[in-house]
This record gives structure tokens, C-alpha cells and sequence, in this order.
């Protein structure tokens, strides 16, 4: 039964660092100003197809 309790208490933090994650990975798009690094993705895929 310790091995479950251990997966299920995982699996809770897991649940609770969620929310966590997105707004730091939020904030790390605006702090770096995402736009350049779409229009790079963008003129690479062009390249890509030509």
C-alpha cells in the first residue's frame, strides 16, 4: 500500500504544480517578447517549403 500512497501523493503535487507551471511559462512569453521567435519559426518553415 506504500507504493500507492507515494503515486497518489505524486500524482496531488503534480495536480498542484500545474497552475504553477503555466503562469511561470506565461511570464517567460512576455518577459522575452514571443514575436521574434514566431517570425523566426515562420521564415524557417518558408525555407523549409521552398
Amino acid at each position: 500500500m506504500a507504493v500507492n500512497e507515494r503515486f497518489v501523493t505524486v500524482r496531488r503535487l503534480a495536480i498542484m504544480a500545474l497552475p504553477v507551471i503555466n503562469t511561470i511559462f506565461v511570464i517567460v512569453i512576455l518577459l522575452f517578447d514571443i514575436k521574434p521567435f514566431i517570425k523566426t519559426v515562420i521564415n524557417e518553415f518558408k525555407e523549409i517549403t521552398k
